[in-house]
């Protein structure tokens, strides 16, 4: 076998960050992710959008942090020692979104990677799905979210103010 049918034959292997909402087992490209941090004090900024859980100041950076619960329409945990902020850059704008937890990072096959299904998975709009994947160690599905997705174009707006 030459050098360009083994590249060809190679199956391309996708890492995902694990997080927990609720009882969601959910995953982002790790390309996306520019970090994973724990817990600091978050400022609050009046007449912010509901999902907007406020600021923090990262190194200099101010980024607003978004409690994904609540954009999903999920109701908000309280924050323990579990949550996480997973900052990621969005339009050129750096979020955090906040997480109840990060549990690992795997490695998929693509061709193990479903296309997102037709249905609409209960208060999420099946635009921020990129795919679905079984994580056969524990026999759970894993939902590939796409973070680009996640705002409209007047939230990004709302967000970036």
């Amino acid at each position: 076998m030459d050098q360009d049918t083994a590249i060809k034959t190679q199956e391309l292997v996708r890492q995902f960050v694990c997080f927990k909402l609720d009882e969601l087992f959910l995953g982002v490209d790790i390309s996306d992710v520019q970090e994973i941090i724990h817990m600091v004090p978050i400022t609050q900024i009046p007449k912010s959008p509901s999902f907007l859980e406020g600021i923090i100041n990262l190194r200099g950076n101010i980024i607003p942090v978004v409690n994904l619960s609540l954009k999903f329409g999920f109701h908000s945990k309280k924050i323990n020692k579990s949550t996480r902020i997973i900052v990621v850059t969005l339009s050129e704008m750096t979020v955090g979104f906040l997480v109840h937890e990060v549990s690992e990072v795997i490695r998929v096959k693509s061709s193990k990677i479903s296309q997102r299904p037709e249905i609409v998975i209960e208060n999420i709009n099946k635009r921020f799905i990129d795919g679905v994947t079984n994580i056969e160690k524990d026999d759970r599905l894993l939902i590939i979210v796409n973070f680009d997705e996640v705002f409209s174009r007047t939230e990004l707006e709302k967000v970036e103010q």
